[in-house]
């Protein structure tokens, strides 16, 4: 499948692809946000025109017949009556209108933002599993490129050595005192064996203790990440978080990888790296020393900062 004029995998092009759908629905959002701006400036100045707007008066005349010759003469009666100004019909069906525009422009508006948060929900999802089909195609590469194993070297021909004739030695002339002594040596070893027994199993215990405390945490430490990284706010970048780093495992590595908690006075982040050559750097929006890397972030809470602690405490 060909994307941007580069042929990728189905996985690969999942996330390329929300986010330029992404970025579409943005820039969508945004000139729209503008129009309904400038209605809303527009009907806000077609109200005020509409204040401003005066009736007129003008006065009542009346016709009578004076003279002899019954002559018809107008005078005033002293009476007014308004004449409304022509111009407001008008004004009111433009601010109809106006209105009119900015809800169905506004119902348009939270159309597209469903749609972007949405979209900002796949994205990590599509990355994740591009992510997982990446590390099967590596291991099945590494797999496919190790060198057969050599053959195994032919057994050497079995030696006749000639008949030597042994005289008896030492241990054959001493053997009954040597019997008593490994004797007497194997008594004192069976009465220290049972507590040293007992020692080396309590050690053994409290290894496997340590170690299953080990793997709990580690465990409970990669859930708090998975957490902030999927449902964390992800600001644009180019992002330098500040405040303590709490790595998972050995953190940031020189090739591109790992991952790492930023525990700041505002903030607590989630560092994803993703500065190998075969990563997505689309994705980054957060500076490090090498192509940069992906991050979520929450907003600070003292409990979840404890947690951190604790299981990368507890994890070492």
């Amino acid at each position: 499948m060909k994307f941007a004029n580069k042929w990728m995998t189905p996985e690969e092009k999942k996330p390329l692809a929300l986010a330029k759908q992404l970025a579409e629905l943005e820039s969508q959002r945004d000139a729209l946000a503008k129009t309904v701006a400038k209605l809303q400036g527009e009907s806000q100045g077609a109200r005020a025109y509409l204040q401003s707007l005066q009736d007129t008066q003008e006065p009542i005349y009346q016709t009578t017949l004076t003279g002899r010759n019954h002559y018809a003469e107008t005078t005033p009666t002293g009476q007014y009556r308004t004449v409304p100004n022509p111009e407001r019909p008008g004004v009111i069906a433009a601010i109809a209108n106006f209105q009119k525009q900015i809800g169905a422009d506004e119902g348009t508006l939270a159309s597209l933002n469903a749609k972007i948060q949405g979209l900002s929900f796949q994205i990590p999802q599509a990355q994740r599993a591009y992510e997982a089909v990446l590390a099967k195609a590596n291991q099945a590469a590494l797999q496919a490129a190790k060198p057969p194993p050599p053959p195994e070297p032919p057994a050497p021909a079995p030696i006749v050595a000639p008949p030597v004739v042994v005289e008896p030695s030492w241990i054959a002339r001493n053997g009954k005192g040597l019997a008593i002594g490994g004797g007497i040596l194997l008594l004192l070893l069976l009465i220290l064996a049972y507590p040293f027994k007992r020692l080396l199993r309590k050690l053994g215990q409290t290894q496997a203790q340590r170690d299953e405390q080990r793997r709990v945490a580690r465990g409970n430490l990669k859930n708090l990440f998975d957490r902030i990284f999927a449902e964390g706010d992800r600001p644009a970048g180019p992002n330098v978080p500040e405040g303590r780093i709490v790595p998972i495992g050995n953190g940031e590595e020189s090739y591109g990888g790992g991952r790492w908690f930023v525990i700041g006075d505002a903030h607590i982040w989630a560092v994803q790296n993703n500065g190998r050559d075969e990563d997505n750097w689309v994705y980054n929006n957060v500076t490090t020393k090498g192509r940069g890397a992906v991050g979520a972030r929450i907003a600070m809470d003292a409990e979840w900062a404890d947690a951190i602690d604790t299981e990368a405490n507890a994890a070492k």
